[in-house]
């Protein structure tokens, strides 16, 4: 498969020239300026001032002036009112994008965190209710089985409570089903340590799927420790030995699939399928396809390894307790407090149950790099000085996640349909227009 939508006749080939100027993934705008430096002074001093050189290079009014264009070539368009209103749905889209960034290069926190609203949404307060109860009733069960004289869990413990204490229940919560999957049992498991047997296990998968279009590299040491997949560039990228090692959760071959199905049976086989489509937008991504992109992607790993709650649930979390939903609104300095009990907490509940003891320096550093970098991801986009000002797009995960356990018929399956291109199978806009274009049955 090797089909990118520039090489073929489409439906919407009018409106190629736009689709090439959008701005995507503005995220990767949102870096800080030396975060290892941020991070330093924040542990020296509680002190931090976020800068985005990458945001502040743009040429934002050049995208504004371009995209009013692309309003007015939609007016004056020919085509059918299905594709208008999808480029319509787009551009307005993009313009959320551009108010992001905006804010971003101008150092407005308040704006940032409008748009970023208006963009992603805000955590929904009974919803927030359950995900943090459900934090809650692990932290009390761990607790209960913990020795008084382990005091570092005890003080996180207190920590956490003290701030589960400040929220307010939400009135009528009403009836949350979590997902109960066991996954598939694959007898002899097996840990897998070797970047190269990973690369040729992604090299195959793709050889498989007839997607000859993509690259698979293993980085050089010490750039990740985390897998990546780049969509405009069409790069899978692989940890180098060093940094496998360095992983807090061990891969082995079940988790790897789940891996492999998340990153290139759900993400990559959805722009393929897309850019093969008819329609370009396909491939490039409906508006706010997002969340079921991701919410498909963690429901195909969650259907090999299985699952007890949905995804997402600690950038749910953390959004919320940071805008202050069901409460106040925390801080860097205080999200980073709440957020280093919570790592505390998760990471020995974890070893606990599947070593039967913790490494305490260990834990202590983990948590701390794990709450450092999960408020920056939160914060990240403003300042970090404006108390609730955040960058929303992590709740997508968790919300994306819910949705599609909530489309699946009796059968766990992910449903062909889902795959055609990057679009939300929830959205009847979406689904309406796809069949109307016959991409859809």
């Amino acid at each position: 498969m090797n089909t990118p939508f520039s090489q073929q006749k489409k439906v919407d080939q009018e409106f190629l020239p736009a689709l090439q100027k959008l701005i995507h993934e503005e995220y990767h705008y949102l870096i800080p300026l030396d975060p290892r430096a941020q991070k330093q002074r924040f542990y020296n001093t509680e002190k931090l001032d976020l800068e985005y050189p990458e945001a502040k290079q743009l040429s934002l009014e050049v995208q504004q002036t371009e995209l009013d264009e692309m309003y007015k070539q939609i007016d004056d368009s020919h085509t059918s009112a299905a594709i208008k209103n999808l480029y319509r749905a787009k551009f307005a889209e993009q313009q959320k994008i551009i108010d992001v960034l905006a804010a971003t290069a101008k150092q407005d926190d308040q704006a940032f965190h409008t748009a970023s609203c208006s963009l992603y949404g805000t955590p929904d307060p009974k919803l927030f209710w359950v995900v943090v109860t459900q934090i809650n009733n692990k932290f009390n069960s761990l607790i209960g089985k913990v020795d008084p004289k382990r005091k570092t869990l005890h003080r996180a413990y207190a920590t956490w409570k003290a701030y589960f204490q400040t929220l307010q229940p939400p009135d009528n919560v009403g009836v949350y089903h979590l997902p109960m999957y066991n996954g598939i049992y694959i007898p002899h498991d097996y840990e897998v340590d070797s970047a190269e047997k990973i690369h040729r296990m992604f090299s195959d998968y793709l050889e498989e799927q007839d997607i000859n279009n993509w690259v698979v590299q293993i980085d050089h040491p010490g750039a990740r420790t985390s897998f990546g997949v780049n969509q405009s560039n069409k790069v899978i990228s692989i940890p180098h030995d060093s940094d496998l090692s360095l992983r807090k959760r061990v891969l082995t071959k079940v988790s790897l699939q789940a891996l492999l199905m998340h990153e290139v049976g759900v993400h990559v086989v959805r722009r393929e399928n897309g850019d093969a489509s008819p329609l370009a937008l396909l491939g490039v991504g409906l508006d706010d396809y997002l969340r079921a992109e991701e919410g498909i992607a963690t429901l195909a790993e969650q259907l090999i390894i299985g699952t007890s709650q949905y995804s997402g649930e600690i950038g749910y979390f953390a959004v919320g307790a940071a805008m202050g939903t069901l409460g106040n609104p925390l801080s860097f300095s205080e999200l980073y407090t709440v957020l280093n009990a919570y790592y505390i907490l998760s990471i020995a509940d974890r070893q606990l149950e599947t070593e039967g003891f913790y490494e305490l320096e260990e834990l202590r550093m983990t948590a701390t790099d794990q709450a450092w970098n999960r408020a920056l991801r939160v914060y990240r986009g403003s300042t970090g000085n404006t108390v609730g000002a955040v960058y929303t797009r992590d709740i997508i995960y968790l919300e994306g996640n819910r949705r599609m356990w909530r489309l699946l018929d009796s059968e766990a399956v992910i449903h062909p349909d889902w795959l055609v291109g990057k679009y939300d199978p929830t959205n009847p806009q979406h689904a309406a227009a796809l069949k109307e274009l016959e991409i859809l049955q």
